[in-house]
């Protein structure tokens, strides 16, 4: 059998034809980048992305964060500051569209979110972002009881088993 012939084998219809069982559906995604100059400084780039609808055409939703600041000098500081700000767009673009959201949806979200920042605070150093960790964690926290309030699924998709 070629390659062509087992690909179509094993292949899935993802046609919206076979999503369209009433149930609202919401996918979202975050991506973020960093560049170091050569005066010391940092620029955070993030983009949150949240796709889905009651219908089978699909409605987009953005968010985007830039900052500028004082790189640390601590690659580790750099990574988690953009990791925690890459997750806070992430559920700031579901809260600031939850009005267009119905109630008994189902929203697909970062998996690792739910693992990584429920359970413990840890201090956080980059001067005048301190607070980052304690935002990420209300703001998580606004989501669930937002959910609840509308019988709203959260449902976490990780790619890895690292939390």
């Amino acid at each position: 059998m070629d390659i062509e012939s087992r690909i179509q084998n094993h292949w899935s219809d993802s046609s919206t034809e076979s999503l369209d069982d009433g149930v609202s559906k919401y996918a979202v995604d975050g991506s973020r980048v960093t560049r170091r100059f050569s005066n010391g400084s940092e620029m955070l780039v993030c983009r949150a992305l949240m796709i889905g609808g009651d219908t089978a055409e699909s409605e987009e939703y953005k968010k985007m964060f830039v900052d500028v600041y004082r790189g640390p000098g601590n690659p580790d500081v750099t990574r988690r500051y953009a990791r925690m700000i890459s997750h806070l767009m992430e559920i700031e673009v579901i809260l600031e569209n939850w009005e267009q959201i119905s109630e008994n949806s189902v929203i697909y979200i970062d998996g690792s979110i739910h693992g990584r920042y429920l359970h413990s605070l840890w201090p956080f150093n980059l001067d005048g972002r301190e607070d980052v960790p304690l935002k990420l964690l209300q703001s998580h926290i606004d989501l669930i009881e937002k959910a609840e309030e509308k019988d709203v699924l959260l449902v976490g998709v990780s790619k890895t088993s690292q939390v």
